[in-house]
């Protein structure tokens, strides 16, 4: 059993001791000292690695301080201040530039975009809507079209053209520029005019009948040539009350277009364009 004394000699035995166990032909501490090197090496020991121009306040005793002291400094400096223009939202801000760019960039991408074409422009009312107000017919309507031209130029999207409409007719309905006839009501109207003797189911098809012969007679005649487009636009309007169109489905039945009669349903004499024309130019003559 070796004694604590053994030990310090195996460990500072000079060069060229073979004794002690252990010991090598460099000496018995050359593989401490080795080890010692080595790790001194890995801690930065040794003489330090300045590059040139580097203040003295940034060098170390070795390279890892001095790597260090130039981090610390780094760390402390403030990095630039990102760009955020007035008014841009809190959500939009990035930390820098470039995130900034990119939130704006999926902002503006994921924007709803305009139809391709101005009659892609759907028009979907509320059944409520459509109560109120009546529904819109959206197909030949002149003043749709204008407004679908104006809603691409100004590249709307479909959500925000479909809310104009609405929109429009409350605002002038709670400003009192809008006389709204209740449709159901107006109907009610007609129906009470059919003969009594038929049943109400009866009744209501032939109001449809009609409401549509009578429509359909304003365009014949805007067809032909009689009416101007507005002229047609401003009789098709009539044609929202009871009144309305017993007084155009008159008219039509007096210049020989296809328009049912209030009551009987029954359609006046044909008339030739040349008879339709001259009836429109000298009414006078034609006044029964």
């Amino acid at each position: 059993m070796r004694t604590f004394w053994h030990w310090q000699q195996f460990l500072y035995e000079g060069e060229g001791s073979g004794g002690g166990g252990g010991g090598t032909g460099d000496g018995g501490g050359s593989a401490i000292a080795a080890a010692a090197a080595a790790a001194a090496k890995e801690a930065g020991a040794g003489e330090a690695y300045y590059p040139e121009g580097l203040g003295d306040n940034y060098r170390g005793a070795n390279d890892r301080e001095t790597i260090d002291k130039l981090f610390t400094d780094l760390k402390g400096r403030d990095a630039p201040t990102p760009y955020h223009p007035e008014g841009l939202a809190e959500t939009l801000r990035g930390a820098n530039d470039r995130e900034t760019i990119d939130k704006l960039t999926a902002d503006v991408l994921g924007r709803p975009k305009p139809p391709e074409k101005a009659a892609d422009y759907k028009l979907e009312l509320s059944e409520d809507f459509t109560k109120k107000f009546g529904a819109f017919n959206d197909k030949d309507n002149q003043v749709l079209d204008v407004l679908r031209e104006t809603a691409h130029e100004l590249k709307l999207d479909q959500a925000t053209f479909n809310a104009i409409v609405p929109g429009f007719y409350e605002k002038l309905d709670k400003a009192g520029l809008l006389e709204v006839s209740d449709p159901a009501a107006e109907m009610e109207k007609l129906v009470a005019s059919q003969p009594k003797g038929l049943s109400h189911a009866d009744k209501l098809t032939r109001v449809a009948k009609l409401a549509n012969d009578t429509a359909s007679g304003v365009k014949t005649l805007e067809a032909n040539g009689v009416l101007s487009k507005a002229q047609a636009v401003l009789i098709s309007s009539l044609l929202d009350t009871a009144e309305g169109i017993g007084a155009v489905n008159a008219i039509l039945g007096a210049l020989g277009e296809k328009g049912a009669q209030p009551g009987n349903g029954s359609g006046g004499k044909q008339l030739t364009d040349h008879e339709r024309s001259m009836r429109a130019m000298y009414p006078s003559i034609f006044k029964q």
